[in-house]
């Protein structure tokens, strides 16, 4: 009676073949996930970069309209209008017996 054996050397190569294309391609996998991160992580500091740089300048926009709105920013320019301040100023007054009419 003959024994049939199968050949186990190349049962073996073709484990070996599909074991170092596994990891050959999850090599190539993980180096696309680690470029994605650090392309992600590069975005988000240039972001953040940007963010502070728009809260500064939000920041002195701010500064400089409540230095425009300021009581003696408004005086001045009123005098250099040529507006006068009165001291007892007199206001239009109507009588209780006048009726506006269109």
């Amino acid at each position: 009676m003959t024994i049939a054996q199968p050949n186990r050397q190349a049962q073996l190569t073709r484990v070996l073949r599909l074991l170092f294309l596994g990891i050959a391609i999850s090599g190539i996998i993980s180096i696309f996930f680690y470029n994605q991160m650090v392309a992600r992580r590069t975005a988000f500091k240039d972001a953040t970069k940007s963010v502070a740089q728009l809260q500064q300048a939000n920041a002195d926009l701010k500064n400089q309209q409540y230095a425009l709105l300021d009581d003696r920013h408004l005086t001045d320019t009123a005098a250099a209008l040529g507006y006068v301040t009165e001291s007892n100023p007199k206001y239009l007054r109507l009588g209780a017996g006048v009726a506006l009419t269109r």
